[in-house]
């Protein structure tokens, strides 16, 4: 029980606490070359908040069944979809 009510008030912070730990994070690390900086920012938000944040909230049967809803979740075509999530990384500014 107290478990869920831990959850509970994480899914209630997450919208805060998302961008905030992305932008201390990135502005952390503003020193180093702006692309690593970017870089590091957006695999943290990837690996963390999209991937282990669902997993700890859901498990990994409920993540799985969240995902399986989906005939195609990247659309059609399937490897396009999957291949636009790297679409920032290629086109951010490089300065």
């Amino acid at each position: 029980m107290e478990n869920l009510k831990l959850k509970k008030i994480a899914l209630i912070l997450a919208p805060i606490l998302t961008p905030l730990s992305v932008y201390l994070l990135m502005n952390a690390s503003a020193h180093l070359h702006h692309m690593l900086s970017f870089s590091i920012g957006y695999a943290i938000y990837w690996f963390f908040w999209c991937l282990a944040f669902p997993l700890w909230l859901l498990g990994r049967q409920g993540l799985k069944k969240m995902l399986k809803t989906s005939a195609e979740p990247f659309g059609r075509p399937a490897l396009l979809g999957a291949l636009l999530l790297f679409i920032p990384l290629i086109i951010s500014p490089c300065s």
